[in-house]
């Protein structure tokens, strides 16, 4: 979740999706983690840290909640991860 998170923050497609599976990795390209980085950056600002709020498991997926801070605001931040624990999703709640 870390790398994920600060790859969004610097734009940075290998960081990003460093830990991805084989869909996450293959459904963002540059340009889509340069749209959601720019997005991110104008609505919260810089990456900062990250609090753990709650996991579950749902249909053979973890889904990690926690509380994400950033220079302008802090947010909700849902990741999911496959079975072999690679990241298969994340949501900004």
């Amino acid at each position: 979740t870390e790398m994920t998170l600060q790859g969004l923050s610097e734009n940075n497609l290998m960081k990003y999706t460093q830990y991805g599976n084989p869909e996450f990795r293959a459904a963002v390209t540059q340009e889509i983690l340069r749209e959601a980085a720019t997005q991110i950056g104008d609505q919260l600002g810089a990456y900062k840290s990250k609090e753990f709020l709650s996991i579950d498991e749902q249909e053979g997926y973890i889904i990690v909640h926690y509380k994400a801070k950033y220079t302008k605001d802090e947010v909700g931040i849902r990741m999911v991860f496959d079975t072999n624990h690679l990241v298969a999703g994340q949501w900004f709640e």
